[in-house]
């Protein structure tokens, strides 16, 4: 048995590898510096994807309302033919789509103003958490990251649900004018208007 002390057989000793209780800290190794690729590199890539995934998602919205379309006609003529209604309604299809791209591109333009917003309200509060400014970081009180992130949930989750009711009332309110009365959007907006201040419980 060959033990650090010696003591018994020969007077070999085995170092361990690992620091014993009064060995001190242990060393520790400097993380590798990342060496990422200069903008000029990935910035086109990373352009032309984002454009790619924007053409492809605007070809599919796109069919899915001119199907959506086409099921509405199934329903409305009890058919099961969807060519009839994909060729009678191709013009109100693409008036829906580009009001569906407008209003879209409208909820992201007040999502995006919101979020900056909340962002330069608490960049100072949150600031010395992602700087690595310890003291700073401890100076915080709870409570108070706790109330902002509780704010900034409450302002997604009201958001969120103001896009579903926009969602919903395009879907369910807006199309049907589209198809049946052949309705532009502001006419089919106002025609929902009325409705909602003559029956409002519906």
């Amino acid at each position: 048995t060959v033990t650090e002390g010696g003591g018994g057989g020969g007077g070999g000793s085995f170092r361990s590898p690992f620091p014993g209780r009064n060995s001190g800290k242990i060393p520790m190794r400097p993380i590798p510096h990342l060496h990422l690729p200069p903008v000029a590199t990935w910035l086109p890539i990373v352009i032309v994807a984002a454009l790619a995934i924007l053409i492809v998602s605007l070809i599919l919205g796109y069919l899915a309302i001119r199907l959506r379309f086409s099921y509405f006609d199934c329903v409305l003529d009890r058919s099961d033919e969807i060519a009839a209604g994909w060729r009678k309604y191709k013009a109100q299809a693409w008036r829906y789509f580009v009001a569906s791209f407008w209003v879209g591109m409208g909820f992201l333009a007040v999502f995006a103003t919101v979020s900056v917003a909340l962002f330069l309200h608490f960049k100072p509060l949150l600031a010395p958490l992602f700087s690595g400014n310890k003291e700073g970081a401890q100076a915080i009180p709870f409570g108070t990251v706790i109330g902002a992130f509780a704010l900034v949930f409450l302002v997604v989750f009201s958001l969120a649900i103001v896009a579903l009711v926009v969602q919903t009332a395009m879907n369910q309110f807006i199309l049907p004018r589209y198809a049946l009365e052949d309705a532009s959007f502001r006419d089919a907006c106002v025609d929902l208007w009325d409705d909602m201040r003559t029956e409002p419980g519906q």
